[in-house]
């Protein structure tokens, strides 16, 4: 729900999209449920969704197709400006030990995690103008 302020940044899509949001990440931890169990849950709420007139013209059924156990940096899934919102939400929060983007620049396995290399985040980053790095999350002050 976008309306609700859970500290979560949605990347909202353009207008008459039926969705409210670009992506679904999950993050989820295997020893509380699988992979394929949330997966085919997600599948059956987004099915379930579509079966409210109030929210969709026609159903549609959703399904969970495969868990890939080999997963990529998110920018294989992503836009690089969509993955930098989605680190800056994610490492930049009060409280947190990046304060900047230099910081965030600096620290390599998270910028593997993101970007693939270490080397394709950092040019990213340093070529995104300051301002650009400040307003990422609509604006906030983060």
């Amino acid at each position: 729900d976008t309306n609700v302020d859970d500290g979560i940044t949605a990347m909202k899509t353009r207008k008459g999209s039926k969705w409210d949001w670009k992506v679904v990440l999950l993050l989820i931890d295997e020893g509380d449920t699988s992979i394929e169990k949330a997966g085919r849950h997600i599948a059956h709420c987004f099915s379930k969704i579509t079966r409210n007139k109030d929210v969709m013209d026609n159903p549609e059924k959703y399904t969970f197709n495969k868990c890939f156990r080999d997963p990529q940096a998110l920018n294989h899934y992503l836009l690089d400006l969509d993955v930098a919102k989605v680190l800056k939400s994610l490492v930049c929060h009060q409280g947190s030990e990046y304060t900047s983007k230099e910081d965030v620049i600096q620290d390599e396995e998270v910028m593997d995690a993101f970007f693939g290399t270490s080397e394709v985040g950092r040019a990213y980053l340093e070529d995104m103008e300051d301002e650009d790095w400040d307003f990422l999350l609509d604006g906030a002050d983060n």
